[in-house]
């Protein structure tokens, strides 16, 4: 495991709820939905990405990571075309508040649920072990979706292979380019903004009292796929 896991587990083990550390996204998809090619497109991604399958076990000698060969996965779906008005908002927020908090407790280390929303308009919601998935690596999972979802629904092998030994290194690549990208440029400014003259800059560690437990109030991150 990395050091940044082995500090994640950590933290997990002691809070009352440790799945206020997934991290969770939305696609709203638009047009013709193909619940079977979608299903199978996770499942492509789930077999390229070792860290989403992968079972993590502690305390023993300390916490234990092990790849899996193959680990199954299955798209839920639910039908909320019917549900109208306020009981319809309820029911989708109550949607998002379930997958939150969905208890990852092996692999894959992925959930997915797929909401249909309207006629030809589809809600998929994902949330990940962040043990397995970081938060710039949610826009390259994105991406990933959307190529093999392609070739899914046209029927080719999926683009994108397992990655092997030596081949992470394009993804740390990734990584970099993101890092150095508009968006992560824009949301280190946004902090300089928060920050700059505020009294908050100018707390000490004996200005402020810790809360006994985080929060976890989260923020709402806008994504925007591409067609």
């Amino acid at each position: 495991m990395l050091s940044a896991q082995r500090a994640l587990w950590n933290l997990r083990s002691t809070l009352p709820d440790p799945t206020v550390l997934n991290l969770a996204f939305g696609f709203l998809l638009d047009g013709p939905f193909d619940r079977r090619s979608m299903e199978r497109a996770l499942r492509d991604l789930v077999d390229r990405h070792e860290p989403l399958r992968t079972a993590y076990a502690g305390p023993g000698q300390g916490p234990t990571a092990e790849v899996l060969p193959h680990s199954p996965f299955a798209l839920e779906y639910e039908d909320l075309s019917g549900v109208r008005s306020g009981p319809y908002a309820a029911g989708l927020l109550e949607h998002f508040k379930q997958a939150l908090h969905y208890r990852i407790e092996s692999p894959p280390l992925v959930r997915a649920r797929c909401l249909l929303l309207e006629p030809d308009r589809h809600l998929l919601l994902m949330v990940f072990d962040h043990l397995a998935v970081d938060g710039w690596a949610l826009e390259l999972v994105g991406r990933e979706i959307e190529q093999l979802y392609s070739a899914r629904l046209a029927g080719s092998s999926p683009p994108l292979r397992p990655l092997g030994v030596g081949q992470i290194e394009p993804v740390e690549r990734e990584a970099g380019v993101w890092a150095q990208g508009p968006r992560a440029r824009a949301e280190s400014e946004q902090r300089r903004r928060e920050y700059r003259g505020s009294a908050r800059a100018r707390y000490s560690l004996s200005d402020t009292r810790r809360r006994p437990l985080p929060s976890c109030g989260g923020v709402l991150s806008p994504f925007r796929g591409t067609s």
